[in-house]
Parts: C-alpha cells; structure tokens; sequence
C-alpha cells in the first residue's frame, strides 16, 4: 500500500527539472533520481551507482559484497561531488571521498572519476535520445578518433526491454575498446541502459532506477543489489472455489472483473487479503508534462519512468521489465488510444518479499487512465491463471 501511494505522489507532484552538462534529454532529472549497474569489469561481484540531488550535487557510488570464500571484504565506496552547471562538460567544483575508503582503495576512487566524466560526454556525443529520432534509421558521426553508428535496436519487444533503445557503437577503453551502449529516455542521469564489450558481452548492466524521496530515505545509499536466489516466502492464501462473480466500474468508467474473494477498501481500491491489491485511478496530463510540454510521446514517456521507479526501499528489478507496446513510443507510432502494460518484480529488501506488478496506463479524456495490480510472487505463480484472467478483464473506455 505505502508503495502505491509513493508512485501516484510521484506522478501528480510538480518537480523541477534538470540534467547534467552538455545535452538536454527528453524526460529531465527530478531530485532524487538514481541508477544502479552491475558492472562485470571488476574480478569480484560489484555495483556502481550514480544519484543527484540536484542540478550541481550528486553522488556515486561503488559497492561489493563480502566473499567470504575469496577473503575479500565488503566494500562501499561512495564520493559526493558538486559541480558547475552552467558549463557544456562535466567541471567539478569540489568533491568529498566519505571514510571508508582506504588507500588500497585509489584504485576504485579514479574508477568512479573517470566514469562520471566519460559517461557524461559519451551521452553529450551520443546526440539525441527521443521517440523520433529513434525511427530504426542508421546515421554516422564522427567525434574526435571515434566514429559513432547509431541505430535503433532489433525491435523492442515486450520480452526484449533490456535491449531496446538507441545503440551506439564508440570506443571506451574502461570497457574494453569497441563497444555498443544502448541509450534509453527512461534511464536517468546519463541515460545509459547497458554497455556490451567487443564480443557481444553486457559489461555494464542496469539492474534498477529509483527516487529518493528526502534526505531520510536510504534507498539509494541501501542499494547491495539483488539476491542470487530470491527467498521463496510463503504467505498463506487460499482462494474460495464458492466466490460470486462482480464487476467494478469506478467512476471515471474504468471496468474490472473480480469475485467475493476481493473486497472494496475505496471507490478505486479492492483487496485480497493481504496477498493483493488493485487500484484505479485518472492522472491529468498537465501533472505529468514538464516545463509546459503537453506532447503525448513525454508525457507518457515521463509516466513509464515513474512507474519503472523503484521507491522506499523497494527495488524494481529491470531485468525482469516488460512493458508492451515499448516499440509504438520508440518509434514514434503513437496513437491517442494506444496503452502500456508495465509487468516487473519488485524487491522489498526489508520484508524479504517479492512481489508481482503490473500497471496498465491508456490514454483516456485529456488524461490516463491508471490501472495497478500487485501481488505476492509465489501467491501469483501458485494462481496465475486466476490472476491472469483478471488482468484480461480489466477495460478503460
């Protein structure tokens, strides 16, 4: 429930809007924004993360778990940077390397400072990462001794997120040399989804992107990435076999069809139990344009970035993504009536709960219609049948 009410907050509050140096994405930085990589570079388990706080503070982040077997101890390494934001390239203007971080350690610190710096004018010389310039024509650049080929990826496929965006061969040397960065507007920061390595290898990963909320949220500073095998919790559930059929209509005429087993909270809120949720709802387009920007392809673009959020500590695990119809946005083939079903895991690291979510955004009366459903992941697998034939029901006209 606390997650449901930090996405809507998230989509009907006004935040201002900025990005880092040299380029202007299509969907700008909102205080807060972060991103998490796996990065297969390092000979051990290791992440590295990257947040703002705002247009000339942020901080990156490297961590490593123990290994307890390599007699390597966990590392957490985290640097606090300002810099100059008038300028067209990444200029610091102070750093602070917080304790923790030993002299062995240089090493990872550089790492970090080189990353910012690279990534930030790779983005600056990757051009622009929008629905229309991401047609699936070829188009060459040259910058410097690099020449960059962009191209829209193979078609961007509700099973294939991970590699639908704009695809950018360059030369980065941290990473091996010839490399493809896939680029996607729904990335924050530097907008970077994943590097592959000359032979076709991820070695850099998204594994998730999120928003603090204040400066009491952790989620960020939290983050040790994902469990190898997420804990298989059983929560009790048992469905009636006797529950009467019912059909929900909520007022702004969206339709879902339910049974006895589910019970009204509100107008637009039904429970199962404690096992699942679904809620409805209509989101005005003007909460969700930036900067007086109505166009239909960023306002739902900005949608899909808050709803792949993860929040209060609660981790939408991006390998897990789907969203269908991805590949109407990129292409810029949307129509008025066209809709998005986001489908993910959601890691609750503090309550060790997995959990099944899937939202539904149609365009609908100058607004979107917002349809959510969450749900226990073992209850969902046990049951998927029945969940999934309410997922099918469900009708924004």
């Amino acid at each position: 429930m606390k997650r449901l009410l930090t996405i809507l907050s998230l989509l009907t509050l006004s935040f201002t809007a900025f990005s880092l140096p040299g380029f202007t994405p299509f969907i700008q930085d909102t205080p807060g924004s972060y991103v998490w990589y796996q990065d297969f570079t390092f000979q051990r388990e290791s992440y590295v993360g990257f947040l703002t706080f705002d247009q000339s503070t942020y901080q990156a982040r490297y961590y490593a778990p123990q290994n307890a077997k390599a007699k390597l101890p966990e590392k957490d390494i985290k640097i606090y940077f300002s810099l100059n934001p008038e300028s067209d390239h990444i200029e610091l203007t102070g750093e602070r390397v917080m304790a923790g971080a030993s002299q062995e350690d240089t090493e990872i610190v550089n790492y970090l400072h080189d990353m910012i710096y690279e990534l930030n004018a790779r983005r600056i010389k990757a051009g622009d990462i929008f629905a229309q310039t991401e047609s699936g024509s070829s188009e060459m650049a040259s910058s410097g001794d690099s020449k960059v080929a962009s191209k829209l990826t193979t078609q961007a496929t509700t099973e294939d997120f991970l590699n639908s965006g704009k695809c950018v061969r360059d030369n980065f040397p941290q990473f091996g040399g010839d490399v493809n960065i896939i680029y996607d507007f729904l990335v924050p920061l530097f907008n970077v989804k994943s590097i592959q390595g000359p032979e076709g290898k991820t070695e850099l990963g998204i594994l998730t992107c999120g928003r603090i909320q204040d400066s009491q949220d952790s989620s960020f500073d939290s983050f040790t990435g994902f469990p190898e095998k997420f804990p298989s919790k059983k929560h009790g559930f048992k469905l009636s076999k006797k529950a009467e059929s019912l059909t929900f209509t909520s007022q702004d005429g969206q339709t879902i069809a339910l049974d006895s087993n589910w019970s009204q909270s509100m107008e637009n809120l039904w429970l199962l139990g404690d096992a699942a949720l679904i809620s409805a709802g209509l989101i005005s387009k003007s909460n969700v344009a930036q900067k007086g920007d109505f166009s239909e392809e960023k306002a739902i673009a900005f949608i899909l970035r808050q709803l792949t959020f993860s929040s209060s500590s609660s981790y939408t695990d991006w390998r897990k993504v789907e969203i269908q119809n991805y590949n109407l946005l990129l292409n810029g083939g949307l129509k008025a009536a066209d809709s998005f079903k986001i489908s993910a895991n959601i890691w609750q690291k503090e309550s060790q709960n997995l959990t099944k979510s899937v939202k539904i955004i149609t365009a609908k009366n100058g607004g979107y219609a917002f349809f959510t459903f969450t749900v226990f992941q073992n209850i969902y697998q046990k049951n998927q049948k029945y969940f999934d034939s309410i997922l099918k029901s469900y009708k924004a006209e």
